[in-house]
C-alpha cells in the first residue's frame, strides 16, 4: 500500500471487499489516522456508495458496505469541503456545544460509550437538497445527533423557545447562561 493516502487506502479496501461488511475497527487499521471518519464521508460525498447503518437497517452500528455499480468518476460532483475558517466560526458561535442535545467536547458520547464527544458542522438545510454553505446554515453537532440528523430538516429554536426554556430552568442555571451570553456575545 505504500504510499497511497488513508482515503486511498479505504477506497481499495471498499473496493476489494465490495458488498462486504467492512467494521469500523477494519477501516480504522487500514487507514492509520483517526480522521477516518472524515474520509469515508468524502468518498461518500464524491458518489462512492457506501452504506452504514443510517441507510441500511441491516448494517449494525459501526458497519459499512460498498454497494452497487462504482460512480462514473467523470460525472461525480466533487463539492468544496467547507474552510477551517468557517467551522472556527460556527463552533465558536455556538459555543461547541451540539445544538440538539448540549453535549460538550469531553463528554462521553452516549452512542458509543468508549469515545468522547466529537463535534461537527452540519448543514441545517442539506446540500443535496440546496443547502449552501452559509453560517445562518450551519450548526454544531455531536456525531451523535450528526448521524440521526441526516437529511433531516430541523430548524434550530426560535426566541420563544428557548425564553420558554430559560424561564423553566433554575436560577443558577440562568446565571449561568446569563454569564454565557456576557463572555460570548460581542453586543452585550
Amino acid at each position: 500500500m505504500g504510499m497511497m493516502s488513508a482515503k486511498d487506502r479505504i477506497l481499495s479496501m471498499f473496493l476489494e471487499s465490495k458488498g462486504e461488511i467492512i467494521t469500523n475497527r477494519q477501516i480504522a487499521d487500514t487507514a492509520m489516522i483517526t480522521s477516518w471518519p472524515r474520509r469515508v464521508r468524502e468518498l461518500r460525498e464524491e458518489g462512492w456508495p457506501i452504506r452504514s447503518n443510517n441507510d441500511d437497517k441491516t448494517l449494525k452500528p459501526g458497519g459499512y458496505r460498498l454497494i452497487g455499480d462504482l460512480p462514473d468518476i467523470d460525472n461525480t460532483v466533487k463539492r468544496k469541503p467547507l474552510s477551517n475558517r468557517i467551522r472556527t466560526q460556527v463552533l465558536n458561535r455556538d459555543g461547541s456545544v451540539c445544538q440538539m442535545c448540549g453535549a460538550v467536547p469531553g463528554d462521553i458520547d452516549l452512542q458509543f460509550p468508549e469515545r468522547k464527544v466529537r463535534l461537527h458542522v452540519d448543514h441545517i438545510r442539506p446540500r443535496s437538497q440546496g443547502g449552501s454553505d452559509e453560517l445562518d446554515n450551519l450548526r454544531t453537532l455531536c456525531s451523535s445527533c450528526n448521524q440521526g440528523s441526516k437529511h433531516l430538516m430541523l430548524q434550530p429554536p426560535d426566541y420563544i423557545d428557548v425564553l420558554g426554556k430559560i424561564r423553566n430552568a433554575s436560577r443558577a442555571v440562568q446565571l449561568q447562561i446569563f454569564q454565557w451570553l456576557r463572555n460570548n456575545l460581542d453586543e452585550l
